[in-house]
């Protein structure tokens, strides 16, 4: 089944209008706006998808200004959107779109919402997996670990996973001594002695298919 999330980036344009900061009635301040879209987007998750399904909306880069007494014309968020539905990412793409767009009007600014790269589920085919682990305990003498749920990580592998029957295996890495730090962090260490084993899973999942197919 669904093995890893689906990824797209959400990006967000307000643009209200500038004025100095000692007289904010003048303008529309972006920036009062893209706060309220920010914690309107998260009751989204709170209030508006299932507590047992994995959904993650995040928000990276919020940027706007340039100083401290000028109210700026536009404010920029930059985030992700996860989810394990390709049902449920195209609802709150569309609720996305609709909230900041709302708000953005009740404080008489626009938003620009645009959804960037946007990468579905990794759907393994059930039947290909079992073949396929079962062709690597055969082949490796190892023993393969079935997750319980799908990981809030994502790959473009996905679209190729919905394309044709696909299998998604994954080879752990961390090293024995090495710090306990997430993917993407620079003093993250792999541990080079499984690549052998890497190897092994590749030529004996295709052996073991090229027998039972």
């Amino acid at each position: 089944g669904t093995v890893a999330c689906s990824v797209g980036d959400v990006g967000i344009v307000i643009t209200g209008k500038t004025t100095h900061g000692a007289a904010t009635y003048e303008g529309v301040d972006p920036i009062n706006v893209m706060c309220h879209i920010h914690l309107a987007l998260q009751e989204v998750l709170a209030r508006e998808t299932s507590p047992q399904e994995p959904v993650v909306l995040s928000m990276g880069v919020i940027e706007g200004g340039t100083a401290a007494n000028i109210i700026p014309e536009t404010c920029h968020m930059l985030g992700t959107l996860r989810t394990t539905s390709e049902d449920t990412r195209l609802r709150l793409r569309e609720r996305i779109a609709t909230i900041c767009q709302g708000t953005a009007e009740a404080f008489g600014a626009t938003a620009d919402v645009r959804f960037l790269r946007p990468c579905s589920t990794v759907y393994n085919d059930p039947d290909l997996v079992d073949q396929l682990v079962t062709a690597y305990e055969a082949g490796t003498g190892r023993k393969a670990l079935r997750m319980d749920r799908p990981f809030s990580g994502s790959d473009d592998f996905g679209i190729m996973s919905h394309a044709v029957p696909s299998a998604y295996l994954m080879l752990g890495a961390i090293a024995p001594d090495a710090p306990q730090v997430t993917l993407h962090n620079p003093h993250i260490v792999f541990d080079e002695d499984v690549l052998p084993l890497g190897a092994a899973m590749h030529a004996s999942a295709a052996w073991g298919w090229l027998e039972q197919s």
